[in-house]
């Protein structure tokens, strides 16, 4: 739905659900690039749409459902399925630009993390834990991580998912798993400046010199941005 900004009442609603699905559908998100919205709406296919009228401009088909919101940056679309795959797609079209191809994991949390990125990489975090750079240019791999907790305990915290969206901060790429490890990277060399024992499922939140996050115990923990 698009709501007036003034008053609050509703100026147009679209579903974007399927007409021949009849499966409740969980997860999906938006994002809003150049006079278009992006949608994802739990299942394999991208749908945009005019923000004015709330019409359907064109559905894209995927290769599997998506539960993230997409992310747009210079012309491309980039949506993490569920199978651990990047997709880049053209803004314009929905033609395939590349994809990438992450560790397959059976078990995960519901929902998943919209990669971040900007004009140089791209930054997709998946249910293995992974952690990766990708030129966002061909989706070449300029490095890659495991956030994964290696000390297998049993229970919830053998998940390895990393549910929290990543975060690009000056040079730094900072990724909280479920699985209890948070860490900021160096975003060129793929170099862990630092790391800590604090497990999430909430993005973490950068302000100034600090980043905030709150662990899944239920704690706000303050760390500092430059040595954790």
């Amino acid at each position: 739905s698009a709501l007036d900004i003034n008053n609050g009442k509703r100026v147009w609603r679209t579903n974007i659900h399927r007409e021949d699905e009849d499966d409740v559908v969980i997860g999906g998100g938006i994002a809003y690039s150049a006079g278009k919205i992006y949608a994802s709406n739990g299942l394999n296919e991208l749908v945009v749409l005019n923000p004015l009228t709330g019409e359907i401009l064109r559905r894209d088909a995927l290769p599997a459902p998506v539960r993230a919101a997409p992310t747009i940056v210079d012309g491309r679309v980039f949506v993490t399925t569920l199978d651990n795959k990047l997709l880049a797609l053209s803004a314009e079209d929905g033609t395939v630009l590349w994809e990438y191809l992450g560790i397959s994991e059976s078990a995960g949390l519901v929902g998943a993390a919209s990669p971040a990125a900007n004009r140089d990489i791209v930054i997709p975090v998946f249910s293995s834990g992974e952690v990766n750079a990708v030129r966002a240019a061909n989706g070449s791999v300029a490095w890659s991580d495991n956030i994964s907790n290696i000390r297998q305990y049993g229970g919830l915290v053998t998940i390895s998912d990393i549910k929290a969206l990543p975060v690009i901060d000056k040079g730094l790429v900072i990724a909280i798993s479920f699985a209890g490890r948070i860490v900021a990277i160096d975003e060129r060399t793929g170099t862990r400046i630092w790391q800590r024992e604090i497990s999430g499922a909430q993005t973490p939140w950068v302000a100034g010199n600090h980043i905030f996050v709150v662990s899944t115990d239920h704690k706000l923990v303050a760390l500092g941005r430059e040595s954790g």
